[in-house]
């Protein structure tokens, strides 16, 4: 067990790594409390980004874009541009998922650009979730057909107040805001979720959520052969995976169980709330309504960026 928790280094592994997630409360869902400053916005926030960026058309220049910002970011950093650089090389839509199990600027960066909701990093990193995205889709539809209800856990840390809102919200909604990595090994998941307990300044969490692939087309990879942790029994979610929170309680003072259900197609309360926030910002092409959206959710600087891009760019298509 040590030896695999060795090679999945723990401390910036993919099962027991922090990830943004979002709550919405019964309250807020039954009230249709959408624009109180209770409602958490970013609920919202990343499916209707997901939905806009996987609207967008990237050209061959996306990539080249991407290298040379990564290149930037990572300057005092030799063994992630020796990665950079054998990304600029290689990598194909073929190899998104590979490349996201990697331990390797690509991961770290889409996952804290997610959570901080940093829109320039996003843009430049669209043509990658959108091949991540299709590549998850592609095996989700060839598998799709061998697989009854099942389990999957993820053992992790949760900031303090982040654990407090969901301890206290059985029956609320819960989004993952980026993609989300988890295991079919009850006891690898349940050994992260003991290691997470060791810092005091975080809770212990294991998820255990409930997939039933009949009443939901939310896509979902069992990655034996494409991750590069291939001894983790890996399902890899789509970015903004929505689940119901069914009950949590404490085991043995040793970690918080968090019991999921992921959440039907028909799930009205869930269609009615992103019916309602798609509305607000529909029209234009998918630059404008992500424009549109960073100024629903009163990130100004974010939106001008945006729309600085848009004029600056006559002859080339922005972002990429």
């Amino acid at each position: 067990m040590e030896q695999i928790f060795q090679a999945i280094k723990f401390d910036s592994g993919h099962i027991g790594s922090l990830t943004s997630i979002s709550i919405l409360t019964k309250k807020d869902i039954e009230k249709k409390n959408y624009e109180s400053n209770e409602f958490d916005k970013a609920f919202m926030y990343t499916q209707l980004l997901k939905e806009n960026l996987l609207d967008i058309e990237y050209d061959y220049k996306a990539k080249t874009k991407l290298v040379e910002y990564c290149r930037i970011k990572y300057a005092d950093a030799d063994y992630q541009l020796s990665l950079i650089d054998e990304f600029e090389l290689e990598y194909n839509k073929e190899l998104a998922i590979e490349w996201y199990t990697k331990e390797s600027f690509l991961y770290s960066m889409m996952n804290r650009a997610l959570r901080s909701q940093d829109i320039e990093t996003i843009m430049k990193m669209g043509f990658f979730i959108l091949d991540l995205h299709k590549q998850i889709e592609k095996i989700y539809n060839e598998q799709k057909n061998q697989h009854e209800i099942i389990t999957v856990y993820r053992g992790q840390s949760m900031l303090l107040d982040e654990f407090e809102k969901l301890k206290t919200s059985i029956g609320a909604l819960l989004s993952f805001n980026n993609f989300l990595s988890t295991s079919i090994d009850l006891n690898i998941s349940t050994q992260f979720a003991i290691r997470a307990a060791e810092n005091p300044k975080v809770n212990a969490v294991l998820f255990e959520m409930i997939v039933d692939p009949k009443i939901s087309s939310v896509p979902l990879a069992f990655l034996a052969e494409n991750s590069s942790y291939k001894y983790e029994n890996e399902i890899l979610f789509s970015m903004h995976t929505v689940f119901r929170i069914i009950d949590v309680q404490h085991i043995q003072d040793q970690y918080w169980l968090v019991n999921l259900n992921l959440t039907s197609d028909h799930d009205q309360a869930l269609k009615t709330l992103t019916d309602h926030f798609r509305k607000e910002i529909e029209g234009g092409t998918p630059l404008d309504r992500i424009g549109h959206l960073m100024l629903k959710m009163g990130e100004f600087n974010q939106a001008e960026k945006i729309y600085d891009a848009q004029l600056n760019s006559e002859n080339e298509k922005p972002w990429r």
